[in-house]
C-alpha cells in the first residue's frame, strides 16, 4: 500500500482485479461484503486513471474505499 512505484501499485491492483473474490476484509473499517468485486473495480479505476504523483497512494486509496463503505 505504501509505495512510490506507480508501475509495480498498477500490475499489482491489475492482478488483484482479476482474482475472483466476494469480501473486502479491511484492517480498518468496515466489512464490504456487497458487490465487493465492484467497489475494489471502482477503487482501482479510481486509482489508475487519476495516480500521477508520488507518494500519497496510501491516503488516496483509504479515501476512496471510504466512500464505498
Amino acid at each position: 500500500m505504501y509505495t512510490t512505484d506507480e508501475k509495480a501499485a498498477r500490475q499489482a491492483l491489475e492482478q488483484v482485479q482479476a482474482w475472483d473474490f466476494e469480501r473486502i476484509f479491511l484492517c480498518h473499517g468496515d466489512l464490504i461484503e456487497e458487490d465487493a468485486k465492484a467497489v475494489f473495480n471502482r477503487v482501482c479505476t479510481e486509482y489508475l486513471d487519476g495516480a500521477k504523483a508520488k507518494g500519497w497512494f496510501a491516503k488516496k486509496l483509504a479515501a476512496i474505499i471510504a466512500k464505498y463503505q
